[in-house]
């Protein structure tokens, strides 16, 4: 579809990506992954940081080693693309967790980490698997963690 796209990947997870088993033997396409790398328009990433200038990434490692984030940094806003980290709205309280994290305690421990730095830094999240909500800002209350302000990308980009 996208000839000329170039792909981004920790090595870290690249490298996961190649552990089979019974648990994630059906999301990695290994005959995919090897052609995308077999055709030079993947590039593996080994430290966090700028990747392009508004793009830095960083790894996490509960839902599955390595996995990268981008913080897409525009108009003084940051918004975080949050892939399978926090898959969904109803998934920001720190102990929802998605079934499908390999490492629960270290994504709960990295996700109550990322969450303090969102509301800080008042960072806007937007969502792969939400199928209602594109994206939100968060809070914190004495319980925890809640959706302050939810809404579509266009709105987060004019606001």
């Amino acid at each position: 579809m996208f000839p000329n796209a170039n792909h981004w990947c920790s090595k870290t997870q690249w490298d996961h990506s190649k552990i089979s088993n019974i648990r994630e033997k059906i999301a990695y396409h290994s005959s995919l992954l090897n052609f995308v790398m077999d055709s030079g328009k993947l590039q593996l990433v080994e430290k966090e940081g700028t990747l392009f200038p508004g793009i830095d990434v960083k790894f996490f490692d509960g839902h599955t080693p390595g996995q990268m984030i981008p913080f897409i940094n525009s108009e003084g806003k940051t918004f975080v693309y949050m892939s399978d980290m926090i898959p969904t709205s109803a998934n920001i309280q720190v102990v929802w967790l998605a079934a499908y994290d390999l490492f629960p305690v270290t994504a709960m421990e990295e996700k109550e980490n990322f969450l303090n730095e969102t509301v800080e830094k008042n960072y806007i999240l937007f969502f792969e698997h939400d199928y209602y909500t594109e994206c939100v800002k968060a809070g914190k209350e004495e319980k925890g963690y809640y959706v302050e302000e939810s809404g579509n990308l266009a709105k987060f980009i004019q606001s």
